[in-house]
């Protein structure tokens, strides 16, 4: 983000002839779709209110390079609708951005021992840690966390894994619930 700041400063002072205007807008697009994918889907927040809060501010910026890019392409005959295009646009963006589903659900579904880079690894395992501390309070986490322990205990090869002797207790306790139960049923 310093960089790219620093490149738009320098780019900003330096080029300012009318000829460089299509290179400042595609350096502009360019940089806020990079800024963009980096807040948006890498999540680099632990936290998620100030990643939301920053995919939002993201998300805005690459709206206003998009319209910025539209209204030169339409400066001779429309400018004043890109304005309030550009105005209209920037609460769909956000309610977008805010009622987006998560795309890190797609992370619990592949096996680690088949992803491709350890980046992939880093953002699985932030996202299993962050439905670890939300499960008490929303039963979707909770939902998807027990979804992901089963397909981790069908595909992992390991004998001594610790997610299938912990299933293995409780399936020892469950057995014994169940028939404590039966058995006071059955009195």
């Amino acid at each position: 983000m310093i960089l790219y700041k620093t490149i738009m400063v320098v780019c900003l002072t330096f080029l300012t002839d009318e000829q460089f205007q299509v290179f400042l807008l595609a350096l502009i697009l360019i940089g806020s779709l990079i800024l963009f994918v980096k807040f948006y889907y890498t999540c680099p927040f632990h936290n998620e209110v100030v990643s939301k809060v920053w995919s939002i501010f993201q998300a805005v910026n690459l709206w206003t390079a998009g319209m910025l890019v539209f209204a030169k392409i339409m400066e001779e005959t429309l400018f004043e609708g890109s304005i309030i295009a550009w105005l209209i646009g920037i609460p769909f963006v956000v309610l977008i951005i805010i009622t987006n589903r998560d795309h890190r659900i797609e992370l619990l579904l592949i096996n680690v021992n088949k992803m491709q880079s350890p980046g992939e690894v880093r953002e699985q395992i932030r996202y299993l840690l962050k439905m670890i501390e939300w499960q008490a309070a929303n039963k979707n986490s909770a939902v998807l966390l027990d979804g992901y322990i089963e397909i981790h205990k069908q595909s992992c090869n390991q004998e001594d894994c610790p997610l299938k002797q912990k299933v293995i207790k409780n399936n020892r306790f469950a057995k014994n619930l169940m028939s404590n139960s039966f058995q006071v049923f059955l009195c």
